[in-house]
């Protein structure tokens, strides 16, 4: 069974790494629906607010879980060398994402 999870890299170009990331994982990006130039513009028509925009595809789901998403992807890259930092979390926001470091120490988070 497929699972979605995202993978949130503190980067000074996120258009530059996401296509980097997207072409070294094999991703292709989805195509946004037809009359829309992006997904943004897609998620703006139907009335999604500004700040709501790129948070990815998972809105709908439950955090319990988007957590468990999260919690076996994490446990995945750490047994391939990752390394667990600390949980990102706060009470009240419905948000669950776990910073971590590669085998060279590079910080990346799984939300």
């Amino acid at each position: 069974m497929a699972i979605r999870f995202q993978l949130v890299i503190d980067c000074a170009n996120p258009d530059l790494l996401a296509r980097f990331w997207a072409a070294a994982l094999g991703y292709e990006f989805p195509a946004p629906p037809d009359g829309f130039a992006s997904w943004d513009d897609y998620w703006r028509d139907v009335g999604v607010p500004e700040e709501e925009l790129g948070i990815g595809e998972d809105r709908n789901v439950p955090l319990s879980t988007r957590r468990e998403r999260v919690d076996a992807e994490v446990r995945r890259l750490a047994d391939l060398g990752a390394t667990t930092v600390r949980v990102l979390q706060q009470d009240g926001l419905d948000h669950y994402a776990v910073a971590m470091t590669d085998p060279e120490g590079n910080e990346f988070d799984v939300n």
